[in-house]
């Protein structure tokens, strides 16, 4: 039978909480749709390393059978705020982002 030293086992359970406090913490929202300033709303925060979520706004509107007529594309739903446009998202890359959420039960909004 392997037996596990303290030592192990301990930096285990820390790799585990470190691992499932990123995991937790909540990721901004992007809502895109098919036009360039969505594909390049997606540059911004890959080239800024911003984890993030997609939605596309045909992919919601199928899945949840609404259309959202007044919602523009590109926009970013953060912990630290709504940003709209190329303008926002941008802004939001440049922001110095501290903890601003607490760990949350989901890792999304």
């Amino acid at each position: 039978m392997f037996k596990m030293t303290h030592s192990i086992t301990s930096d285990i359970n820390l790799n585990k909480a470190i691992l499932i406090e990123v995991l937790l913490k909540r990721k901004p929202i992007l809502l895109i749709d098919d036009k360039e300033e969505s594909k390049q709303a997606i540059e911004i925060l890959i080239n800024n390393h911003i984890e993030y979520v997609v939605l596309h706004l045909k992919k919601f509107e199928e899945s949840c059978c609404v259309e959202l007529p007044t919602t523009r594309a590109p926009s970013l739903f953060a912990p630290e705020g709504i940003f709209k446009d190329l303008e926002g998202i941008m802004k939001y890359a440049s922001l110095d982002k501290q903890d601003y959420s607490p760990v949350s039960d989901s890792a999304y909004w």
